[in-house]
């Protein structure tokens, strides 16, 4: 967590300090655990005050396959509208903050006003993994709809499903592009939604 803050301190740091003119943009981007460690930089005492720190300081970011353990991730998930899904929430009125679930549904970034764009995809165990499940069905498993690479037939077990989520988490890397936690087809297509 250190680490983080000390290397976007350090960016922003030096970033500020150039002409307004020849300032590049500053994009803020992490995926699985390097989401983990940028987002420190910003987590405050709730949703809004984490999303301000992040949006105050950047032009846009993008956080790719979240850890369950990401403070600014957890903060607006728990936050989000009422009704829906925790595989893709929405906070406040979507304009700042947007969950999507394949880079292709990233949206196109509008000058002037950054946000935060998240891209999970529903079957990622990276992002799902959580030791509740051992005594509860998660979230992602009851709310309905289900993402689309949830099978309708996957149901919560005690124990059972966080042993399968645990075991997802290292077969989750050789999973095709857009599903589990291979987003190697990201990048390119997410570029657009953050610059």
């Amino acid at each position: 967590i250190a680490a983080g803050q000390a290397l976007n301190d350090a960016v922003y740091d030096r970033w500020s300090r150039l002409p307004a003119d020849q300032r590049p943009q500053l994009i803020v981007f992490g995926e699985s655990l390097g989401s983990f460690g940028s987002e420190a930089a910003y987590a405050a005492g709730d949703p809004t005050a984490s999303v301000d720190a992040a949006l105050d300081r950047s032009q846009g970011v993008l956080w790719v396959g979240p850890t369950n353990a990401n403070a600014v991730w957890s903060q607006v998930t728990a936050a989000r509208d009422p009704g829906t899904p925790v595989w893709q929430p929405t906070y406040g009125d979507g304009t700042r903050v947007e969950f999507s679930t394949s880079a292709d549904e990233l949206p196109v970034a509008i000058p002037g006003q950054p946000r935060i764009n998240y891209l999970q995809h529903p079957s990622d165990p990276v992002v799902w993994w959580d030791t509740k499940t051992l005594v509860a069905p998660p979230e992602w498993l009851t709310d309905q709809p289900r993402g689309a690479d949830i099978p309708d037939s996957a149901g919560w077990f005690p124990i059972v499903t966080w042993l399968q989520t645990t075991g997802d988490l290292i077969q989750g890397f050789s999973a095709p592009a857009g599903h589990g936690h291979n987003y190697n087809d990201a990048w390119a297509q997410a570029l657009p939604s953050v610059a």
